[in-house]
């Protein structure tokens, strides 16, 4: 006879990448659903036989945006008693099993702590340290990384870099309930935590341009100490976290000072100090660029434009349009438009000359020009900024 074919739901957890929760993040598990044919004892093994339909997989809401499951997760971790893993080790890898048998690990609470980053949210600091501390209630020993995360979340979330420097002194600290820390040789001394620590100077305070400065040369005191009393070799990630802290600092040597820290870079390079690989990169120039086109000084957009003809030239770090768009910027802020047209021009030439993707002119680059003959005392302004935006319209509809 005909066999008949019904489904049923499994739940499969799957292993999701770290895009689902932002860059820096954790692997997560996130949940689907599928339907599993089940073909009844009378069906026929042939190709004929007909399977219900696999039902579209139904990814969960990324959790970094659902506030009340972190906090339901996070309060569930914390408040848990200790259960004893079956192994003796006393490892990283020992877990403790909830009511649900949801094994937790050092992963879960590395993950946790990601979505409270990611999130944003104004108590993300104190729950991703919440969370370190709870590890010894799970005889899971916290790692540089742990660290890390907790000095993640007050700098991405606005904290700023003292109260991340308040957290890296209170894991050294022999009475500290976080002296568990203590003997864990990278966790305090290793350019990672060097890096989030860094990282959290370079973010806008909310305290203004003097509590900006202020960071600023912070970050260069650390960026010294790291290498002369630490004997570290900071990467491409330390410099760009003094480089944003000076373009964040508001007052007129910060754009010069980002480029000396760049060119501070090409020499280590130069010299065999840091590997080749973590040298200057696009990133780290438009940094600079950006620095020079929010710049006071009168001649930031001419500094802005001979550092970008010194990308084109030497062909060493490959311009973008972020690359041009800064350049463009910078002129425009000065309501010169046919020196920001100009720009705009090179950089369709390039990109039609070269075909060379990262050359193409975007809606911003156009804005851009615009923008300058708006703040333009030409005469004609108008009339070129219609043009431009012509041009834009033709390209883009």
């Amino acid at each position: 006879g005909t066999g008949t074919t019904t489904g049923t739901a499994l739940h499969v957890s799957t292993q999701a990448q770290e895009q689902a929760l932002g860059t820096g993040m954790e692997s997560s598990e996130i949940d689907i659903d599928i339907v599993v044919p089940i073909i009844s004892a009378n069906a026929n093994d042939n190709d004929n036989t007909k399977s219900a339909p696999k039902k579209k997989r139904k990814q969960r809401r990324n959790p970094a945006k659902d506030i009340h499951f972190l906090i339901k997760r996070t309060n569930q971790i914390i408040s848990q008693e200790p259960i004893s893993n079956s192994s003796s080790s006393s490892s990283s890898t020992t877990t403790k099993t909830n009511a649900n048998t949801n094994k937790v690990t050092i992963q879960t609470f590395h993950w946790l702590m990601d979505a409270w980053t990611a999130s944003l949210h104004p108590t993300a600091p104190e729950h991703s340290l919440s969370l370190m501390n709870c590890m010894k209630e799970y005889n899971i020993q916290p790692t540089s990384k742990t660290l890390t995360k907790v000095l993640n979340a007050y700098g991405k979330c606005g904290r700023g870099g003292e109260a991340a420097q308040e957290i890296i002194d209170s894991c050294i600290n022999s009475d500290s309930s976080m002296a568990l820390l203590k003997n864990l040789d990278t966790d305090t001394n290793n350019v990672y935590v060097y890096n989030a620590l860094l990282e959290a100077y370079a973010e806008k305070p909310v305290f203004g341009s003097e509590g900006s400065v202020r960071n600023a040369v912070k970050t260069e005191q650390l960026l010294e100490q790291m290498m002369e009393e630490k004997g570290m070799v900071p990467n491409g990630r330390s410099f760009q976290a003094v480089i944003r802290a000076w373009g964040n600092s508001n007052v007129e040597i910060g754009a010069l000072k980002g480029e000396q820290v760049l060119d501070r870079m090409e020499k280590m390079v130069k010299s065999g100090e840091m590997d080749a690989s973590e040298g200057p990169t696009v990133i780290h120039y438009n940094a600079v660029l950006d620095a020079w086109a929010n710049s006071v000084l009168d001649n930031h957009a001419k500094r802005a434009e001979v550092l970008l003809n010194k990308m084109i030239v030497e062909k060493k770090v490959q311009p973008n349009t972020i690359s041009f768009n800064a350049c463009i910027d910078a002129y425009a802020k000065n309501g010169d438009g046919d020196k920001a047209e100009e720009l705009l021009n090179m950089m369709d030439e390039l990109y039609q000359n070269e075909g060379i993707q990262e050359y193409k002119p975007d809606t911003r680059s156009y804005n851009s020009v615009m923008n300058a003959f708006s703040k333009s005392l030409e005469k004609n302004a108008a009339a070129k900024a219609e043009t431009i935006l012509r041009k834009m319209t033709s390209i883009y509809e």
